[in-house]
């Protein structure tokens, strides 16, 4: 075939063509091969391709469900094994019977938060002679980050370690029948007595529980917010669920908020980013498209985010609203001052009225870091497991996390030693504070919001003496201010012997499930070096007896005690 010239032209451009792109393979292959060869050993230092690994702390046993094998004698002795702890259950008042489903194995994450020890061991209260000491002061404590992570680990077959387990975490995670406050009060003060059930078997003990609620704030009534959501986005944010799920409160709270509120986005990794000047949620499609487009890469440097997200806050600043900083990280500082400096660091910005909620994302984060910021800066600690944890806090109790309705809260017990002998307080160890502080205006405490709820338990020894009708056991004394920066008050309340109930079953339910409660998390606070097993069957039982069936979170206390008994046994 003969080809014109105009052919033999373009074919001879395409040669060209042809013979360019192969040196130009050869040329910058290696660089482009190289490059993706960096790219992919960046993503494999925080990311796993291959096939799950089994969990080699898992338990393998006859009396546990073992997921991994058939064998139809693990699942009768495991049913067996059930159904008598079901009997215990019911054996008493006639107890409903409490549905645990099966579980349903899931392959844990690493793990650091619940399940190693914290940095510092925190010695437990011993009890204290009355008569050498009457008085106990500590500040209120609202936060729920231990019960929500113990409640992860046990859910994936693994025991909280039990110096993580805080009990006051535990039982402010319940919402109990307090009365609500009368008209003008910012909170009530509820003061019970009643044998403690799971206490020593040799020494007859009461528990002394001080409760407070603080007045419900409807949402259309809650102040002007103003948030910057600080939110770390370095490589292991990017492990499991945790950056999704930080994505999933934040859409949360979002959808809660107010037009005329306001939202700001600041991240953090190896550097700082503004990726949202003070918005009105108004505009609620731009925040959440900013929400969405987040992703995970770089070291975790969290001071010059926290400088950056205050500057936000100030930006935005509204005079006597909800000025608040929300950190969603797992703690993982790797780069620049650690976790103690940062604290410092938020306790400067406290002057500015500009309020702080550190929130844990994933189980393998860092417990001691995120609850030390909220501990020591005022502010509040949760830990996010679900996404119904996501909807309980930012959500169905979004005014009492944003809103401070009483600031710098302390509560302060003298006991009479006519009639107590010996006392301790159940948790609150790093809530301890010196007698002397009540008073002084100086020291800072925590703060309550709306609608929260603060429990503790006192285990005290009694004296031979018979109590008259108008003596008083024990007088409690609050301190707070209405406002962050005010004058403090104080309100009291005394325990007089018609709030002294004869026995542990004819306590009203919601008192004996609180009981119950704190029985769990001294329960999980027992070293595994023990022979005996803790009361796990009785704690089954006085919770089947006493949870509320219409609360969820109350029911489903009663599996994890069953779990944590299979755990406890093949440990």
């Amino acid at each position: 075939m003969i080809l014109n010239r105009s052919t033999r032209f373009y074919l001879g451009i395409l040669a060209a063509l042809v013979v360019v792109a192969i040196c130009a393979v050869k040329l910058f292959g290696t660089t482009v091969a190289s490059k993706f060869q960096e790219a992919n050993e960046d993503v494999s230092a925080n990311c796993y391709f291959g096939p799950l690994p089994s969990d080699p702390d898992a338990p393998k046993r006859s009396n546990v469900p073992d997921h991994s094998s058939n064998s139809s004698s693990d699942r009768v002795a495991n049913a067996a094994r059930r159904a008598a702890l079901r009997e215990v259950a019911q054996a008493r008042s006639g107890a409903p019977e409490v549905y645990i489903p099966p579980p349903t194995p899931r392959t844990p994450p690493p793990a650091r938060l619940a399940l190693d020890p914290p940095a510092r061991a925190i010695g437990h209260h011993n009890f204290t002679r009355a008569a050498q000491e009457p008085t106990s002061t500590f500040s209120i404590d609202v936060n729920t980050a231990s019960y929500t992570a113990s409640r992860e680990a046990i859910m994936r077959y693994k025991l909280p370690h039990p110096d993580s387990v805080r009990p006051e975490e535990f039982l402010n995670f319940f919402e109990y029948d307090y009365n609500p406050p009368t008209s003008g009060e910012d909170f009530s003060i509820q003061l019970d007595m009643l044998p403690s059930y799971f206490g020593s078997t040799e020494t007859p003990r009461q528990l002394v529980r001080v409760g407070i609620r603080g007045a419900d704030v409807p949402v259309e009534e809650m102040k002007a917010s103003n948030l910057v959501f600080l939110v770390d986005v370095s490589g292991s944010m990017g492990l499991d669920t945790r950056l999704p799920a930080a994505k999933i409160a934040m859409r949360t709270l979002v959808e809660r908020l107010r037009p005329d509120d306001t939202v700001a986005i600041q991240t953090y990794a190896s550097g700082t980013h503004t990726i949202l000047e003070p918005t009105p949620v108004a505009d609620r499609d731009r925040i959440l498209r900013a929400i969405d487009g987040l992703i995970a890469k770089g070291t975790t440097r969290g001071d010059a985010g926290i400088v950056k997200a205050y500057e936000l806050a100030r930006q935005g600043f509204i005079e006597e609203g909800n000025n608040r900083v929300l950190i969603f990280s797992d703690g993982d500082f790797n780069v620049g001052p650690p976790g103690e400096d940062l604290a410092e660091l938020i306790r400067s910005y406290r002057d500015d009225h500009i309020t702080v909620t550190t929130v844990a994302m994933g189980l393998g984060s860092k417990d001691d870091i995120m609850e030390k910021l909220a501990r020591d800066t005022n502010g509040n600690y949760f830990y996010i497991d679900t996404p119904e944890e996501a909807e309980r806090i930012f959500s169905e109790k979004v005014v009492g996390t944003l809103q401070v309705l009483a600031a710098d809260v302390k509560i302060q017990v003298d006991f009479n030693p006519d009639y107590i002998a010996n006392y301790r307080l159940i948790g609150y160890e790093k809530r301890a504070m010196a007698n002397e502080d009540f008073d002084n205006d100086e020291v800072d405490a925590a703060e309550l919001g709306p609608g929260h709820t603060v429990t503790a338990f006192y285990e005290v020894e009694l004296t031979e003496n018979a109590p008259a009708t108008s003596a008083e056991l024990a007088r409690v004394d609050v301190r707070y201010k209405k406002e962050l920066g005010a004058e403090s008050q104080l309100v009291s309340r005394a325990l007089t012997p018609d709030r002294i109930y004869e026995s542990f079953d004819k306590a009203p339910a919601q008192l004996r499930f609180a009981a119950t409660v704190a029985g769990f998390a001294e329960s999980l606070r027992v070293p595994r070096s023990n022979a005996q097993v803790p009361p796990f069957d009785e704690l089954l039982a006085t919770a089947a007896q006493s949870a509320y069936a219409g609360d969820p979170d109350q029911v489903e206390l009663a599996a994890l005690i069953t779990r944590a008994h299979d755990l406890w046994v093949g440990r």
